[in-house]
């Protein structure tokens, strides 16, 4: 019986002893390539209650922490996760790690390559930086992360070309792609539907498009694409509605249109200028009802100005023809109109959008007809009558 007893009681010391070192409270710093390696052994929890650091030598010290693998045990950092200034070339060894409860920052690791060794995380509560490795080049090892509450930042990674890894990305607060200057493409991003706050994409110097953003459909706060002088459309973002703050795009030197904003149709305030190519800005009429305040400048003459925007797409001549020759109601409509012309002579009929590609085309005889663009997205549209050889067109919405 005493014997019995003896092995009940150190079991259940064992196990009480084992809950006492599941959690670890306060903050760890792992400075070197040993304080990894006998975590388990100097900590022995899975829980840590403050911030974990690992490396963060003072600049421009490097620690020689290599390999994350003694953190195996960990599950989850309440407080922030710092991984910075190390000579690891991935996360292997965090494969456990499903929850940072504060900020997670992986920066200034100049032989990082690849994210591999997060693919638990599923959850991160303030913010997530991706900051400074000079030698990344992928972010697979993200795709259990479907939403992030605070803040994404990916910045001055050089060697990056895409966001590929964000592939599960819905949700995010606020938003910063910026510096990255190898980075040609937002392929990765195809799910992300919305951004709480603002979304800058900005000095990517070689940003061509915009395309992995197709599932976006509304932005809280600001939208900028800025200082990217390869970028030439917007693209990618033809399924935007709403932006709540402004919508500045300035200092792309490349870029000809901005017809990618095509189902935009509320914004709290333009800012477009010095983009001195930029000469296609007719979706813009789309939505300058809707702000608050307007600048444009800087531009080519075509996209100086709302009323210089207006005459370049309307692209009308009235040589002999009432105002009143053309009518179409209702307008704005849900996409069915009535249109009636008021001669008898045979005319050509164009719809266009506000890119400029033709819907809808027929010659006809007939003064009073239907038009139906049910199956087109909602925005401005032209219609545009050949009649005795002069042109007429009048704008109209679906909405």
């Amino acid at each position: 019986m005493k014997t019995g007893f003896s092995i009940l009681f150190s079991a259940l010391f064992l196990c009480a002893s084992f809950s006492l070192l599941a959690q670890c409270d306060g903050d760890i710093i792992l400075e070197t390539q040993e304080d990894v390696d006998n975590f388990a052994s100097n900590y022995g929890c899975d829980v840590i209650t403050g911030d974990l650091i690992v490396g963060n030598a003072p600049w421009p010290e490097i620690s020689n922490i290599s390999n994350l693998e003694g953190l195996s045990i960990i599950t989850n950092v309440t407080g922030s996760l710092g991984i910075r200034r190390n000579i690891i070339r991935n996360l292997e060894g965090l494969e456990n790690l499903i929850s940072v409860g504060g900020e997670l920052i992986v920066g200034y690791n100049d032989s990082l390559t690849v994210l591999q060794g997060l693919e638990n995380l599923d959850s991160i509560g303030i913010g997530l930086i991706i900051i400074d490795n000079d030698a990344l080049v992928s972010l697979h090892g993200m795709q259990n992360l479907t939403s992030i509450d605070g803040y994404l930042e990916i910045l001055y990674n050089g060697a990056i070309t895409s966001l590929e890894g964000l592939e599960n990305l819905t949700s995010v607060g606020q938003f910063n792609i910026n510096s990255n200057h190898d980075l040609i493409s937002l392929d990765g991003l195809e799910n992300l539907a919305t951004v709480g706050a603002s979304l800058n994409i900005s000095e990517n110097d070689g940003l061509t498009t915009i395309n992995g953003l197709e599932s976006l459909t509304s932005i809280g706060g600001t939208l900028i694409i800025a200082d990217t002088p390869e970028l030439i459309h917007v693209e990618g973002l033809q399924n935007l509605t709403s932006v709540g703050n402004t919508l500045l795009i300035a200092y792309c030197d490349t870029l000809t249109t901005i017809e990618g904003f095509q189902s935009l149709t509320s914004v709290g305030k333009i800012d477009v200028f010095e983009n001195p190519n930029l000469d296609m800005c007719c979706s813009m009429l789309n939505f300058e009802a809707s702000a608050g305040a307007i600048y444009i400048g800087g531009n080519k003459p075509s996209c100086n100005s709302i009323e210089e925007i207006t005459t370049a797409c309307m692209e009308t001549s009235t040589q002999n023809i009432d105002q009143d020759l053309v009518n179409l109601y209702p307008n704005p409509s849900n996409g069915l109109f009535r249109l009636g012309v008021s001669n008898s002579t045979p005319f050509s009929l164009q719809i266009l959008n506000s890119r400029g590609e033709v819907v809808l085309s027929n010659s006809s005889k007939q003064h009073e007809q239907d038009i139906d663009l049910s199956n087109e997205p909602n925005g401005l549209y032209f219609v545009r009558i050949n009649l005795d050889d002069n042109i007429y067109s009048k704008k109209f919405v679906k909405q």
